[in-house]
């Protein structure tokens, strides 16, 4: 994917599969991030990567010095450099499944929970644009979730609720199939609404402790 103007190339590193209800949460959480930077990225907005799939130029790095603006970090650099000079035509994705790294998941909780608050403990240096574009899908999610609540104790919006209901379910449907079939390894769609209010109560912990333990690097 690179070329004279790709200096930047965006992968997908997804999880090995193996049983248990954690390891098909941090699967779906990292297809759900993937979709989000790599959605963005493809649309001209790139604004992060994952360290495990991602290629920069080197005459790009050290043009601006490399790391050395996070040198204090014991990590989330790579991530903070895509973040400083990835812009759309600077960056080109590769999604295709073989270009796809696999990792191993955490096995427990604790320990999943401690990578989550790293990946966010270094969100305080991202971009402000970033951040604005980043707090759209929680925002999006509090108004939805608020309003089928809404609906299931006000009669007159009953019927308001089951169409949104189906409506985002299916478009979600779509997404994932279409999304299976372009880079694969996407989790079971049907379950899709249930692990995302799982997921993102988890989120929101997550960040709360990292806000309250709130690191020096943050902005």
């Amino acid at each position: 994917q690179f070329s004279n103007q790709k200096k930047i190339v965006l992968g997908v590193g997804v999880y090995e599969k193996t049983k248990g209800i954690l390891n098909y949460l941090i699967r779906t959480d990292a297809i759900q991030v993937a979709i989000q930077y790599m959605g963005m990225a493809a649309r001209g907005f790139p604004y992060m990567g994952v360290g495990r799939n991602l290629a920069y130029d080197k005459k790009l790095f050290f043009e601006i010095g490399g790391f050395k603006k996070h040198i204090d970090l014991k990590w989330g650099d790579d991530d903070l450099f895509i973040n400083e000079t990835a812009r759309g035509k600077n960056t080109a994705i590769c999604a295709i499944p073989n270009a796809q790294t696999v990792s191993l998941a955490k096995k427990s909780w604790m320990d999943w929970f401690i990578q989550k608050r790293r990946h966010i403990s270094t969100s305080g240096r991202y971009r402000f644009s970033t951040k604005i574009l980043l707090s759209l899908k929680p925002a999006r999610l509090v108004i939805y979730y608020s309003m089928l609540i809404a609906g299931l104790f006000l009669p007159v919006l009953r019927s308001s609720f089951i169409a949104s209901a189906l409506i985002v379910y299916f478009a979600h449907a779509f997404i994932f199939i279409f999304l299976r079939n372009k880079i694969g390894k996407v989790q079971a769609f049907y379950l899709f609404p249930i692990i995302e209010i799982v997921l993102f109560v988890l989120n929101i912990l997550i960040y709360l402790s990292v806000w309250i333990n709130k690191p020096k690097n943050w902005n």
